[in-house]
């Protein structure tokens, strides 16, 4: 059985380092390239990502459209070309820093991006990478926290709570005087709200 890393690669020509074998040359799916990775061949990080996602970061040029189109660029120093970048460079500090995950997935950057490449996907597969290495980021932790503790999801507070910010503020304690009627209409039944733990423990 040929390796992940040559079938990544095209065997005719292409430049060491030069990730551009098609994903279709990986035979048995999405779920047998997942099962290739935990093998434990020795990947780059640009070639996880393409198992991962699809993409293939050596790709970009670097003509920094993504950024210029990214409502978000320049937010905590966040810019989808330099972060492919140093993808490219093979920076690993960039799972740790985690600044990916300020992406709206918006996807207005993939339908721009002359390479046709999809700087959201790239996101998703790296937050997972982070959260298989470094365990799971503030943004999972949030979103679990949330759904755990009352089954359903409030987006205001998770958006708070994966920014940092403390959920309890002068308005919010003003708005006690709302629950005893969120304790009689809006809470979910003990029953389904055992069950949602039940699922998020599993997973």
């Amino acid at each position: 059985m040929r390796g992940l890393r040559e079938a990544l690669r095209d065997g005719e020509g292409a430049q060491e380092g030069q990730l551009t074998q098609s994903m279709s040359r990986l035979q048995g799916g999405p779920q047998r390239q997942i099962d290739l990775l935990r093998e434990g061949e020795s990947l780059s990080l640009a070639e996880e990502l393409k198992v991962l996602s699809g993409q293939d970061v050596m790709a970009c040029f670097q003509c920094g459209e993504c950024s210029s189109s990214c409502q978000m660029t320049g937010f905590k120093g966040f810019s989808p070309a330099k972060l492919m970048h140093e993808l490219q460079l093979g920076r690993e500090e960039v799972l740790r820093r985690r600044s990916y995950e300020i992406c709206l997935h918006c996807f207005i950057c993939s339908v721009r991006c002359p390479q046709g490449l999809s700087f959201p996907d790239v996101a998703t597969a790296l937050s997972n990478i982070a959260a298989r290495r470094y365990g799971a980021g503030r943004v999972e932790r949030a979103f679990l926290e949330e759904l755990s503790g009352k089954g359903f999801l409030n987006p205001a507070i998770l958006a708070m709570k994966s920014l940092g910010i403390s959920v309890v503020n002068a308005s919010g304690i003003r708005g006690l005087r709302l629950v005893p009627l969120i304790l009689e209409r809006g809470r979910v039944r003990d029953d389904l709200l055992r069950e949602v733990r039940r699922v998020v423990g599993r997973g």
